[in-house]
């Protein structure tokens, strides 16, 4: 529950960031409640508690490398870039440039 100013200054805030195109209505099964805190120059800032969402989030088990971890994993090696184009798909905008043929990599 929200008092009367925080409702009209939620709105409000929303309605901004739906326009900015920061936001996007939302047809998800959880929902996490708004807090306004004010700032020094006593403006609101808009905050979101995901506490409760968190807390049920399924960590990830095999997390992305850091680029440190990535660097020592190829220090030492090489690619050879003239086999390594057939072997990467290119990008699905530039399959059309002229200088490529669609490749056809599994």
């Amino acid at each position: 529950r929200y008092p009367q100013f925080q409702k009209h200054e939620i709105e409000q805030q929303i309605q901004h960031m739906l326009s900015q195109g920061l936001i996007q209505p939302s047809s998800s099964a959880f929902s996490s409640p708004v807090l306004l805190v004010r700032k020094k120059d006593g403006s609101w800032r808009f905050c979101v508690d995901y506490r409760a969402l968190n807390a049920i989030t399924v960590k990830d088990r095999f997390p992305i490398p850091t680029i440190d971890e990535l660097l020592d994993e190829l220090y030492g090696t090489r690619w050879s870039l003239r086999i390594s184009r057939y072997a990467v798909r290119p990008m699905q905008r530039s399959i059309h440039i002229p200088e490529y043929y669609e490749y056809l990599v599994p």
